[in-house]
């Protein structure tokens, strides 16, 4: 299962590039971009839960996911489509295992991202 999630990953990837068009360059930014304001918005997301507004949930679910699917539709995309959805049927009973979820596969995702755009 682990190998069949990175083997995912990289497609994702890869399948970001060409529509970026191979630019490398512009994959780096967009890694720093996303790398500089992903702390923030996962804590929008936890302050949300812990505050049990569903409308804020959704929102900024919603917000971050829309950044990860520039690279990614996989277990990160899938877990914030998890919480936007309970933040829209104001369900938030398991919000915070979600977001854990959301926590590692962005690392991971990260991790992926700047392997590909920096330097050994």
């Amino acid at each position: 299962m682990e190998l069949e999630k990175k083997a995912d990953l990289h497609s994702d990837i890869e399948t970001a590039l060409e529509r970026l068009g191979g630019d490398l360059i512009l994959l780096q930014e967009l890694t720093n971009i996303l790398s500089e304001n992903l702390p923030l918005r996962i804590a929008a997301i936890e302050e949300a839960i812990n505050q049990n507004d569903a409308e804020a949930l959704c929102h900024t679910a919603h917000s971050l996911k829309g950044a990860i699917g520039n690279f990614s539709t996989g277990e990160a995309y899938q877990a914030l489509a998890d919480l936007e959805r309970m933040g829209r049927i104001n369900e938030m009973s398991g919000a915070f295992d979600i977001l854990a979820r959301v926590k590692q596969e962005t690392r991971t995702l990260e991790m992926r991202l700047r392997s590909l755009v920096e330097p050994d």
